[in-house]
């Protein structure tokens, strides 16, 4: 992973700190922002990014947060603590980085970590023969794992704080500072139940085709009933394939379809000790045929009557349900719908050769040119298509 925060830097009479990074990872994005202006004289203690931003399915994915100082004279020790949210967070790493002129020269009485209250706790001194440092420097670095992500559409904007900050002079004396926390902020995408390609064309040389039944962006998914109807006059199931995507074992699982009213259902809910599932994956596999092959092009769309998903608390998860379109498009001189022009094709327009529109052997169908008339330019132009197919 790639990730672009802040530094610290001096310019003319202002500390600005600044920095935007927007990184596409696969499924999910990730943004952060650090924004801070303060006078020359103004000592500080900030974290860094001051906003963290997240969407899509993070759930273990972890960031960094620095604990900085600017604009500090003569720092001899400090400390502060941290807090945070523990129902979506927590620190996995720390990598504690006292003041270069330091040196080794230094001890550190507390640097503990509370899991459960989400709090850490940081207290450093400098010893002889340290002296106090003035400047800008970062002095912790914390791992946070994203440990929890809620169902669409709800927001989470949580914050990471500094509290109990304490800077100390070589004398022992309170250095007098600002305070700036950061924010961590969850965005979640809206889950979909689709059917792709979404514009699927065939012709008559396909002797069958396929549509997928996907789901995007699940949160704690643990079961599914999902409906679909597609046209039975015109079109034929001839296989149907499930991919496991919730996990064994299950409650119930029914997988299947009717041909004669059109209908293709998979109700499937998953049971202890089996976990909801985050993410993104192939749930079907649809073979269709046509009964009959079309004489013309046709729209057929394959829909969803119902679609429900839970969580194992059988709360229903917010979703959007994409259609597919079968589109069918003849070949160009294929007069019979058989798949081919060949010379079946040249005896039907030879049927009704010199006939006009509206004579009693008219075929629209052998009026290749669409002028009206059955002659020798029709002939011509099948001949030309000869063998597509």
């Amino acid at each position: 992973m790639y990730t672009k925060y802040c530094r610290r830097g001096l310019r003319g009479i202002s500390i600005a700190i600044l920095a935007i990074s927007n990184v596409l990872f696969g499924p999910f994005f990730l943004s952060s922002t650090c924004s801070l202006s303060l006078n020359l004289n103004s000592a500080a203690i900030f974290l860094d990014p001051k906003e963290i931003r997240f969407c899509g399915l993070v759930e273990n994915r972890t960031f960094d947060v620095t604990v900085n100082i600017a604009n500090i004279h003569d720092l001899f020790g400090y400390e502060f603590k941290i807090l945070w949210n523990t129902t979506f967070l927590d620190i996995v790493d720390i990598k504690v980085s006292p003041p270069e002129t330091w040196g080794t020269n230094y001890f550190v009485a507390k640097n503990h970590v509370d899991h459960v209250n989400g709090t850490y706790w940081h207290v450093i001194t400098a010893v002889p023969p340290s002296e106090g440092f003035s400047g800008n420097a970062s002095l912790v670095t914390l791992k946070f794992k994203i440990i929890h992500i809620p169902l669409y559409p709800e927001i989470i904007r949580s914050e990471i704080r500094l509290i109990d900050t304490k800077l100390s002079d070589s004398d022992a004396n309170i250095i007098p500072h600002h305070v700036i926390n950061a924010v961590f902020i969850y965005e979640p995408i809206k889950p979909q139940i689709l059917l792709q390609p979404s514009t699927l064309k065939v012709n008559a040389t396909d002797s069958n085709f396929q549509l997928q039944l996907i789901l995007n962006n699940t949160v704690c998914l643990y079961g599914m009933y999902i409906k679909l109807v597609f046209n039975y006059s015109l079109l034929r199931i001839v296989d149907l394939k499930y991919h496991k995507f919730l996990q064994e074992p299950y409650r119930f699982q029914s997988v299947g379809f009717n041909q004669e009213n059109g209908e293709i259902w998979i109700e499937i809910e998953s049971k202890p000790p089996a976990k909801p599932v985050n993410g993104s994956g192939l749930i079907l596999d649809i073979i269709f045929v046509f009964r009959t092959l079309p004489s013309s092009s046709v729209n057929s769309t394959v829909s969803f009557q119902e679609s429900l998903l839970l969580t194992p608390m059988g709360e229903t998860l917010k979703h959007e349900s994409l259609n597919a379109t079968i589109l069918f498009y003849p070949i160009f001189g294929d007069l019979n719908s058989d798949g081919e022009v060949n010379v079946h094709d040249l005896y039907l327009i030879a049927m009704c050769y010199g006939c006009r529109r509206g004579d009693s052997h008219w075929n629209e169908k052998a009026d290749l040119n669409s002028d009206g008339v059955i002659d020798i330019f029709d002939m011509t132009f099948l001949a030309k298509h000869f063998n597509a197919g």
